[in-house]
């Protein structure tokens, strides 16, 4: 059941009020109690079988801070006591102290605005006593004790109190063995607090400690508002109306690239300072608004486009990127300075001519061996064997093959009509192929060599003479390159 009833008061404890405060720095307080005397006859402290010595109260006080109260607490009511029928006294006590008082809900011990908010006081006093019964007289007082305040709302609490009187004297009891007498005085009752409207914007946070005491506002801003919320004052916001960061006064920085809007003139695409927030997405210096080629890296001569191998030529218009080459050649480059470039020249390291592909011109005396060749080349009759006596025919044309490397050869057949048109095709290809097969034999590359069979599609002379179909009988040699 204990356990119960201690539930409600610790949630209690934990809600907020705001009884006497920084906002309301008055209270004055009603209170009933009884007081209990200690001293020559015995000791009624705490003594709840002797007789009851009612009183009235009342009090004042005074907020200083959030630790500590100066206040006034004034009682009067009955004080005796009673041993027995021989041993007792009786009379009135009037008496007022003025406490300092600790509190203990000052946000160090407990919380500042705590429901339940025990205290402890200390201070000086008077105490005046009268009665038929009672040596009169004032004493002079010093009290301590505590209590505890129950808040119920900003301007209304329930406090007791206990306060234990020492005096100075020792005969208002009738008696004097040298102990002065000693009382204490219990009191309940309420407190109630005031002290005028200290938050005139009504925003929760008082007048003292708010930078915007007539706007409404919010407690982590100081009671000042904050209309676009992105935690910036109105009063510090540059941009009061706009989210904003406090990078920049409360203006907004969209992109978060650390321009702000009002200066950037990409505000919605991450950029660079020095580009005013635009950006420079391949990072070559020049602002995507500006380049031509924005996804790889530029120069600024090209509008930002790259010119990969730094010969002036950029690689969008450039044969060879990457290689450097003159602007003649559309940026390749020329080894053998024949105006050829490498890539479609077939003799890159030999300066050569056009008409050849770079290479260089077939020589007088190559061209020498090859009409030799084409009229020279003899075959047994009707066959494609070479006659032994063309032997050196064939070798001169090897021997030019290979001093000249470059040199593609083509080997052609030819016949005159005598005979069936498909014979004729057919032997002129064999005769070609004999010719191939003679040069691979010594050591030309099969791949720098055609043979093709023409037959006697080809004539150079007459068929209808002897001499005529001689010249029609014959093996061409052609260079390419």
């Amino acid at each position: 059941m204990k356990k119960i009833l201690l539930v409600p008061i610790f949630l209690l404890s934990l809600t907020f009020s705001y009884a006497q405060n920084a906002e309301n720095k008055w209270s004055i307080g009603v209170f009933a109690g009884k007081t209990e005397y200690n001293g020559d006859y015995g000791n009624g402290f705490l003594k709840f079988n002797k007789a009851f010595y009612p009183i009235g109260a009342m009090s004042i006080n005074r907020y200083l801070n959030r630790s500590f109260d100066m206040g006034i607490f004034a009682s009067y009511g009955e004080y005796g006591y009673h041993k027995d029928a021989l041993r007792n006294f009786f009379g009135t006590k009037a008496d007022a102290n003025l406490l300092l008082t600790y509190k203990l809900a000052n946000g160090y011990i407990f919380n500042e605005n705590a429901t339940i908010a025990p205290y402890m006081s200390a201070g000086i006093g008077t105490a005046h006593l009268t009665g038929d019964r009672i040596r009169n007289g004032s004493d002079f007082l010093i009290p301590v004790g505590g209590g505890l305040k129950v808040n119920f709302n900003k301007n209304v609490a329930l406090q007791y109190q206990l306060l234990y009187n020492f005096t100075n004297h020792d005969k208002r009891d009738g008696r004097t063995n040298g102990h002065n007498e000693q009382f204490a005085s219990h009191t309940i009752g309420f407190v109630f607090s005031f002290g005028g409207n200290k938050d005139r914007d009504k925003d929760g946070v008082l007048n003292k400690v708010d930078l915007c005491p007539d706007l409404a506002g919010i407690a982590e801003l100081a009671g000042c508002p904050d209309t676009d919320g992105d935690g910036i004052a109105d009063k510090d916001d540059k941009c009061p109306d706009v989210k904003g960061v406090a990078q920049f006064a409360g203006c907004p920085d969209t992109d978060g690239d650390g321009v702000q809007d009002s200066e950037d003139k990409c505000p919605n695409v991450k950029g660079l300072a020095q580009f005013a927030g635009c950006p420079d997405t391949d990072g070559d210096g020049i602002q995507d608004s500006e380049d031509k080629c924005p996804n790889v890296k530029g120069i600024a001569k090209f509008n930002g486009c790259p010119d990969t191998d730094g010969d002036g030529i950029q690689d969008s218009e450039d044969r060879c990127p990457t290689e450097k080459g003159p602007a003649a050649l559309k940026g390749c480059p020329d080894r053998d300075g024949d105006g050829i470039a490498d890539k479609d020249d077939k003799c890159p390291d030999v300066a050569g001519v056009a008409a050849n592909k770079g290479c260089p011109e077939v020589s007088v005396a190559a061209k020498k061996v090859f009409d030799k060749a084409l009229r020279g080349i003899q075959f047994e009759t009707g066959k494609a064997a070479i006659r032994k006596v063309s032997y050196p025919i064939v070798d001169n044309v090897a021997a030019v093959m290979n001093e000249n490397p470059a040199y593609i050869l083509n080997i052609g057949g030819h016949t005159d009509n005598v005979g069936k048109a498909d014979m004729n095709m057919k032997l002129s290809q064999d005769r070609a192929d004999a010719v191939k097969a003679y040069l691979i034999e010594k050591g030309i590359d099969g791949s720098r060599l055609n043979a093709t069979g023409y037959g006697s599609t080809q004539p150079v002379g007459d068929n209808k003479t002897a001499k005529g179909r001689a010249l029609n009988r014959r093996v061409e040699f052609k260079v390419t390159f």
